[in-house]
């Protein structure tokens, strides 16, 4: 109220995700801790990556070229992956043809998420 005439007018605001990836807060994860060597048209692991700010919230549309999967040792495939969705998360399944244990990390806009998976 203002000299004592009601005011009426509201305002919205969105509160959108930072843009800057946690490699804390994000996460990967795999559906698999064994598969077979079977090369890449094998069954293999899908590996999920959810990209989060420093605050914990969830980031779409980070471009599937800004995100890389690797994986020690050799003969390793994953399969094309898209942009993260509006959960700030994609996805990719993982062979391999050399059967070995193999440390899966990912690569966020040049930022190293802290979690990895073992299969």
């Amino acid at each position: 109220m203002i000299k004592r005439v009601p005011i009426t007018q509201t305002v919205t605001i969105t509160v959108k995700a930072g843009t800057a990836v946690s490699a804390t807060f994000s996460t990967l994860a795999s559906t698999s801790t064994t598969i077979t060597a079977s090369g890449s048209e094998g069954p293999g692991a899908t590996l999920t990556v959810t990209a989060k700010d420093g605050a914990g919230n969830l980031i779409a549309d980070i471009q599937a070229s800004q995100i890389r999967f690797t994986a020690d040792g050799t003969d390793n495939f994953f399969t094309p992956h898209g942009a993260t969705d509006a959960n700030g998360q994609t996805t990719t399944i993982f062979t391999s043809a050399t059967a070995q244990k193999k440390t899966i990390s990912v690569i966020i806009q040049g930022r190293t998420v802290n979690q990895t998976v073992t299969v």
